[in-house]
């Protein structure tokens, strides 16, 4: 990090992270979340680039803030008199081994009620960045809103942390609540009107996306057959095959972590659950495994929905990818731009645009209200730091120019819509939805499962009655063929009561033959039925009369 300036005022910015991953993390005692040693090395770099992805992400990320940070302490215009120190705190305690394997934030419990405390008894530290699992950040994000830190979160992407009645001082350069409209924005210019969910049911993130977008579904006239929520992907994969055969669909929305959206894909593609018939649709992509070569076919047609990635052509990116390269003790041949900021790699660039944001936001507090860098640092100035101080800053930002953010405290950004190619891991880009989705813009044709460009039919065929009109010649067959039969029908009864007391006729049960000529007049007058104008009290009678002249 940077030297102190004598002249300068410090304050400290908080970064949140899962540091249990790296055996380099040094917490200040067994029980505290304060890190007090993380030293970054090229071979640490390379190391998580080469080990896993949610490794690179957490690692990456956290060079990202540094990145920020250094951007602002190196302009004396951006904060002037102020320099920004940062503390790390991990939110999943001290290293263990398997860590990466077994943390996926379902719990924070003692960790982050304890890391709470240990950020608020740091007397200068006003505000925080992190990037949290969404289900250790619900408890993060209210504490902190609690003590009226501002907490930012490049990682966090739960529509449960919109509510800024529970999170006031919580938001995100990532784009949450709403998603579903995107969703059904497209589904709707496909003529999609039947769709299923398909979530992880102990994830944070799967259980609220699958709410948003059932919600959207509901005002977009989309009906949703099937809501299933999964914990062990692998073996409730026949049980989620028997929840979809049973409503016959054909569109389904996997949601939740990557790790789960790979494994019931694959688990239900094992159960001729894919093909031309199937879309499969997700804000996450699947994960690529390295011992099944046939993936990158199977994965074929497979639509993911993303926020626009950044330009990596801008000086401010060129700033960004410098200063992390410069952190990480690598060079530019071992990672590239595209694998730095892309949302199914590390996707680090939200990390930047987060602390900007935030400490943009600290300069144009201290200049409305004429404050001091020391009212500052003395956090005097926290009652005016919820997410509302942030929401248009006038930054411009890697991810979006200017970086605005909703009522929720979400990113105002549009979403790109692509489609997994079947040629390696290669996706490509066919649509866009604008940041409210209000507007589809559809750029090229999909390659669909099976090499199709057309949607699929959302279900199976439906087998439409024939109907018929007066004006139709048909018709006039019909009503006389109906009424020939019901004269007839007519006769015959007469003339077996009539006839009733002749031997011959008494031979051929005269009650019940008289009930099933009474039962071809019923049957007749169904037929008729059918001429009459389509409406509630037509299709009930036929199901009545119908039902009524076989019994």
């Amino acid at each position: 990090m940077t030297a102190n300036l004598p002249s300068s005022t410090n304050i400290t910015l908080g970064i949140i992270g899962c540091y249990c991953y790296f055996p380099t993390t040094t917490l200040l005692t067994p029980t505290s979340s304060l890190v007090t040693s993380f030293p970054l090395s090229s071979n640490l770099s390379l190391a998580t680039l080469t080990t896993s992805l949610t490794l690179a992400n957490t690692y990456f990320n956290d060079l990202a803030f540094l990145a920020a940070v250094n951007v602002a302490n190196q302009d004396p215009n951006f904060l002037p008199g102020i320099h920004v120190n940062v503390k790390r705190f991990s939110d999943c305690g001290e290293y263990y081994e398997d860590a990466v394997d077994i943390y996926s934030g379902n719990s924070g419990g003692y960790v982050v009620s304890q890391m709470a405390s240990d950020i608020v008894e740091v007397a200068d530290l006003v505000a925080v960045v992190g990037n949290e699992y969404s289900t250790t950040a619900r408890a993060s994000a209210e504490a902190l809103s609690y003590y009226q830190i501002p907490y930012c979160s490049s990682g966090s992407a739960s529509p449960r942390l919109s509510d800024k009645n529970k999170y006031p001082y919580f938001y995100r350069p990532l784009p949450s609540k709403g998603l579903g409209d995107h969703i059904s924005k497209l589904l709707t210019s496909w003529s999609v009107r039947r769709a299923a969910i398909i979530y992880e049911k102990d994830d944070e993130l799967g259980v609220n996306f699958a709410n948003d977008i059932a919600q959207s579904f509901g005002k977009n006239n989309i009906q949703l057959i099937a809501k299933v929520g999964i914990i062990s992907a692998n073996s409730d994969a026949l049980y989620v095959k028997t929840q979809l055969d049973q409503t016959s669909a054909r569109y389904i929305i996997l949601s939740g972590q990557n790790a789960f959206i790979s494994t019931m894909y694959f688990a239900l593609s094992s159960q001729n659950m894919t093909g031309p018939d199937y879309v499969y649709l997700s804000y996450n992509s699947p994960m690529l495994s390295s011992t099944n070569p046939n993936e990158t076919t199977q994965i074929q047609g497979f639509i993911q929905f993303q926020q626009l990635p950044p330009i990596l052509t801008t000086p401010l990116f060129q700033t960004f990818y410098s200063q992390v390269l410069h952190l990480a003790q690598i060079d530019e041949s071992q990672m590239s731009p595209f694998t730095l900021t892309d949302n199914n790699n590390i996707g680090a660039s939200p990390a930047f645009d987060c602390v900007m944001v935030m400490l943009k936001g600290i300069a144009n507090l201290l200049a409305s209200r004429n404050a001091t860098p020391e009212d500052l640092a003395a956090r005097k100035l926290q009652a005016y730091m919820n997410y509302t101080l942030f929401r248009n800053v006038g930054f411009s930002g890697l991810d979006v120019d200017p970086v605005t953010f909703s009522e929720s405290g979400d990113l105002m950004v549009p979403y790109q819509i692509s489609y997994f190619t079947g040629v390696g891991w290669t996706q490509t880009v066919f649509g866009f939805t604008n940041a409210d989705a209000t507007n589809l813009t559809i750029v090229g044709q999909v390659n669909f499962n099976g090499g199709g460009n057309l949607p699929p039919l959302d279900g199976p065929s439906v087998m439409h009655n024939p109907t018929y009109t007066l004006a139709e010649y048909s018709s006039t067959i019909v009503i006389v063929l109906a009424l020939l039969g019901i004269l007839l029908s007519v006769l015959s009864i007469s003339m077996l009561v009539w006839l009733r007391k002749n031997p011959i006729i008494r031979s051929i049960a005269v009650d019940y033959t008289c009930l099933f000529l009474a039962g071809t007049i019923i049957g007749f007058i169904a037929i008729l039925n059918d001429l009459v104008p389509v409406s509630t009290f037509q299709c009930q009678s036929r199901q009545w009369l119908t039902l009524t002249a076989y019994i």
